[in-house]
């Protein structure tokens, strides 16, 4: 049986399939599309007022951080850092598994260093 791509909404009942067929966009996305483009006046006035926004930015910002220098947040609001942070569990393993990495790099490394003195031994008799 094969899966068809089904739409739920009961009100337009109609599958992708029929849609793609129609080669037409439904009623609802033709109406967005046309309220989505605002006219150009609308534009305009949106325009004036962001940059008028963002030239007291500056302004704003300034007297709100002069507003608030000796504001002190109340007792409950202010956060104690505790000194037991939690680490997420995937952050725990991957340390785990660096750790027992090096840690068999490090007998790995005492290994060799050990088979290359007793070599040396060997060759060069530096004790019975």
């Amino acid at each position: 049986m094969a899966a068809t791509n089904v739409r739920m909404n009961r009100s337009q009942g109609r599958s992708a399939k029929d849609m793609a067929k129609s080669a037409t966009a439904p009623r609802s996305a033709r109406t967005k599309a046309a309220k989505a483009t605002p006219s150009p006046a609308d534009l305009d006035d949106r325009i004036k007022h962001l940059e008028c926004y963002i030239a007291s930015a500056s302004a704003a910002n300034r007297t709100h951080r002069a507003m608030m220098a000796d504001y002190v947040p109340a007792e409950e609001a202010r956060r104690t850092r505790s000194k037991s942070t939690r680490r997420p569990m995937h952050t725990m393993q991957l340390a785990r598994r660096r750790s027992a990495a090096l840690f068999m790099q490090v007998i790995i490394l005492v290994t060799m260093i050990a088979a290359a003195v007793g070599w040396m031994n060997q060759k060069f008799h530096f004790w019975n």
